[in-house]
């Protein structure tokens, strides 16, 4: 389904007396907007309105304005900066049509658009909400963390077998262990003296199938964020345990959970009965569990002329979405399988996401 692009041939303006005369309530900046409105008919009312995924029609009026047909325009006297705003009007039936393009309204009330002109084009969806820079800082911080090594129980002394070089993104990824030494019996992932906080949500030791070794269980696959990923699988590798899985999911690093972490613990220790070779550490870092789930089922929607339209009901294979858009348009990906965070986004010239909100 195409959804027709909508192009309104006017800027908004903002009334920027009344913004230096503002009016402070509940903390929020509270000016007047000036709309132009063209649309024919009978209303006497025009509305901005916010999303909200919470409501079948994605979007909720949060101010009205009285329409000057005389003027062709409609002042709305309550409008906050720093929003994201869908200009509509309802017909007599309930049925929300745009008389404008959404747009984003800065804190300095300067109107900025998003929108990108072009044809339409496959583009790969990884997220349904964009990353949260509390957890993006978390993840910085464990730059530095250590994978020790040792046949002592109180390492005492130890080897450094591995090291977190890079910022971890939130999903699984493998740090490779030097075992020149090894096996060794006793692993630790020891964070830095400036961040002592295991903000690491899920861990899994992992080893060679070919060493046959018995305290083994599948290991949880790489994510496939690409159609060049699903040639990466390794069938050799599997995950070793200390104990069974049923003893430890307690643990918040072994609970499944992205959102839960061993965060207050400077350290998190594996101990083996006998030296054995861990070849990688796979981690995810603490985050919020929005990226594009396999096996989960996903809808996604355009906004066209004042409503969401369904382009799209897939259940996602990988982790990731392909699916032909129009350009610059705006979209909503729903997650139908779980998680409530979700926030419309335009894909740029690049194939990125970007989200209306940062």
């Amino acid at each position: 389904m195409q959804c027709r692009k909508y192009w309104a041939d006017y800027d908004l303006i903002i009334n920027k007396d009344s913004l230096q005369e503002v009016v402070r309530k509940y903390n929020y900046v509270i000016g007047r907007m000036c709309v132009p409105y063209r649309e024919t008919g009978n209303n006497n009312l025009a509305y901005l309105a916010a999303f909200n995924s919470g409501v079948p029609s994605g979007i909720i009026p949060v101010t009205w304005g009285k329409i000057n047909r005389t003027k062709q325009n409609v002042t709305f006297s309550s409008v906050i900066p720093d929003r994201y705003y869908f200009p509509v009007y309802y017909s007599p039936f309930g049925k929300s049509f745009s008389f404008g393009e959404p747009f984003y309204l800065d804190k300095g009330g300067k109107i900025i658009k998003s929108h990108i002109e072009g044809k339409a084009d496959d583009v790969t969806l990884l997220r349904k909400f964009p990353m949260k820079q509390g957890l993006e800082d978390k993840a910085v911080k464990l730059i530095g963390t250590v994978i020790q090594a040792s046949n002592d129980p109180g390492f005492q002394p130890c080897d450094t077998v591995g090291i977190i070089a890079d910022t971890l993104q939130p999903y699984f990824q493998d740090i490779k262990l030097d075992m020149n030494k090894g096996p060794y019996q006793y692993y630790q992932i020891k964070t830095t003296d400036e961040y002592p906080h295991a903000a690491l949500s899920e861990l899994e030791f992992i080893t060679d199938i070919r060493y046959g070794y018995e305290n083994v269980i599948a290991a949880s696959p790489l994510p496939i964020l690409s159609s060049g990923d699903t040639l990466s699988e390794d069938k050799t590798e599997v995950r070793l345990m200390d104990e069974p899985l049923e003893r430890i999911k307690w643990k918040a690093e072994y609970d499944g959970n992205p959102q839960t972490s061993p965060e207050p613990y400077p350290t998190i220790r594996f101990m083996l009965k006998k030296p054995q070779f861990v070849t990688k550490i796979r981690m995810m870092p603490l985050n919020a569990d929005n990226g594009i789930i396999a096996g989960n089922q996903y809808e996604l929607f355009c906004w066209n002329n004042g409503e969401w339209k369904k382009i799209l009901s897939e259940r996602a294979r990988y982790n990731y979405i392909t699916v032909s858009v129009p350009s610059g348009s705006l979209l909503w990906l729903r997650n139908l399988t779980g998680g409530k965070e979700e926030l419309p986004f335009y894909v740029d010239s690049d194939g990125l996401q970007k989200f209306i909100y940062p």
